[in-house]
């Protein structure tokens, strides 16, 4: 057996640490990961707007589950126009600066928040819980 100082090997291990740590990260964090694959989450994720383009609107369920879903952050959503269909509509003043969606786990709607138009562009995606006034 050899006597290895193994100091040396401990003190580089600790410095490589520390510089990996204190670099940034090139996955792109603010973004969602709203693609339906993980290329799509490694180059930024995609846009609600790009992923509600790919949806066919002709006929869209009625029921929720059945409902095609936008992604944003591994969780489902969509546009709340779809579930409010034989309600009054919902009006805003902040309607034609976002959109509104209605978070959705299996059958069941969750919440609604509202999406502004400048971040969808972005990619920048941040939603704003709304609240009933």
């Amino acid at each position: 057996m050899s006597d290895i100082d193994d100091t040396s090997s401990v003190a580089a291990l600790s410095e490589a640490v520390t510089e990996t740590a204190s670099q940034p990260s090139t996955l792109n964090t603010r973004s969602a990961a709203a693609g339906s694959t993980a290329f799509a989450t490694l180059r930024g994720g995609r846009s609600v707007s790009d992923q509600l383009r790919d949806i066919d609107t002709n006929e869209i369920p009625t029921e929720v589950s059945l409902m095609s879903k936008i992604k944003i952050q591994r969780e489902d959503y969509v546009p709340t126009e779809w579930l409010h269909r034989k309600k009054r509509a919902r009006k805003s003043p902040i309607d034609p600066y976002g959109r509104r969606l209605t978070k959705v786990v299996g059958n069941r709607e969750k919440g609604d928040f509202w999406l502004c138009n400048q971040c969808d562009k972005k990619k920048e995606i941040s939603l704003y819980a709304l609240v009933n006034s």
